[in-house]
C-alpha cells in the first residue's frame, strides 16, 4: 500500500514554499494538489508545474489572455476536469498538498496510513497576512475562491479579525489533535521544519512577513485590548500554536 506524505496547507503559512520543495523532492508528476470545490486531486505536472516549481504553458497563457477573475475560474474548472477521485490518486501520489481539512480523505486506506505534515503561524500575524492578501486582490476579484470569506473591499481589519467564519481559522484546517501529525512546525521556524521534513531549502524561503506599508488602519492591530480580545476569540488556535512553538 502506498504511504503518501500529506501536507495540510493553512492559508498564509508558507504553503507555496513547501509545495515547491515537495515538487523538487518528488517531481511534479508525483505531487498532487486538491481542487477546493470538488475535492478531486491532480498532479502538479497536469496542472502545468515544472520540476523547478514554475508554471508555464496553459496556466500563464490563460492568465495573459483573460481577466484574472476569468483565469481563476477557468483554472478551477480545468483542475476539476483533470482531477481524479482521491481514492485513486492516493494510490499513486508521493505527496499531496492543498487547502483541505485534515479529515478530508479519512477512510481511504492510503490516507489513513499517510504521514501528515503541517505548519502553523502566530494567529494574529497570519490573520494580518490573510487580510492584506485579500486587500491586494481587491482590484482583481471580489472574493478569492474558498478563503475570501468575511472580506469585502471596505471592511476594516478589526471586523474581519472577529468574523465567526474565521474563528480559530488554523484549527479549521489542522484539527485539534496534533498527535495525528508526523511533523508539525511553525512559519517562524520554517528552515527547521523543512530540514526535519527532508526538504532541501535552496536560498531564502518565500515568505510574507508583513513587511512594507500597511493597507489600512493599524490602530486595532497595535491596541493591547484588541490583541487581548483577539487572543480570546481565537483561543484554540493560540493553544495549538503555543504547543508547537
Amino acid at each position: 500500500m502506498n504511504r503518501p506524505e500529506i501536507h495540510v496547507h493553512v492559508p498564509k503559512t508558507a504553503g507555496i514554499t513547501v509545495r515547491g520543495l515537495l515538487i523538487e523532492k518528488y517531481g511534479p508528476a508525483n505531487v498532487y494538489g486538491s481542487d477546493v470545490v470538488s475535492g478531486r486531486l491532480s498532479s502538479m505536472e497536469k496542472q502545468g508545474f515544472k520540476a523547478d516549481n514554475s508554471q508555464r504553458g496553459g496556466r500563464n497563457k490563460l492568465a495573459k489572455l483573460v481577466t484574472p477573475t476569468m483565469a481563476q475560474v477557468g483554472l478551477a474548472v480545468r483542475d476539476r476536469i483533470i482531477g481524479e477521485e482521491p481514492a485513486e490518486a492516493l494510490k499513486k501520489a508521493s505527496a499531496v498538498t492543498g487547502h483541505f481539512n485534515v479529515d478530508a480523505f479519512a477512510g481511504i486506506p492510503e490516507a489513513d496510513a499517510a504521514d501528515y505534515i503541517t505548519m502553523l503561524r502566530n494567529p494574529l500575524e497570519r490573520m494580518v497576512s490573510h487580510y492584506r492578501y485579500l486587500k491586494q486582490l481587491d482590484h482583481k476579484m471580489g472574493k478569492m475562491r474558498h478563503w475570501g470569506a468575511g472580506h469585502n473591499p471596505n471592511r476594516p481589519f478589526g471586523e474581519f479579525a472577529f468574523d465567526e467564519r474565521l474563528q480559530n481559522y488554523e484549527s479549521q484546517f489542522v484539527g485539534t489533535d496534533l498527535g495525528r501529525y508526523a511533523l508539525i512546525g511553525t512559519f517562524e521556524r520554517i528552515d527547521e521544519f523543512c530540514e526535519n521534513a527532508g526538504l532541501i531549502m535552496v536560498g531564502e524561503p518565500v515568505r510574507n512577513l508583513n513587511e512594507g506599508k500597511w493597507h489600512g488602519p493599524v490602530d486595532s492591530f497595535t491596541d493591547s485590548s484588541f490583541v487581548h480580545d483577539f487572543e480570546q476569540f481565537h483561543a484554540v488556535d493560540y493553544s495549538l500554536y503555543d504547543q508547537v512553538a
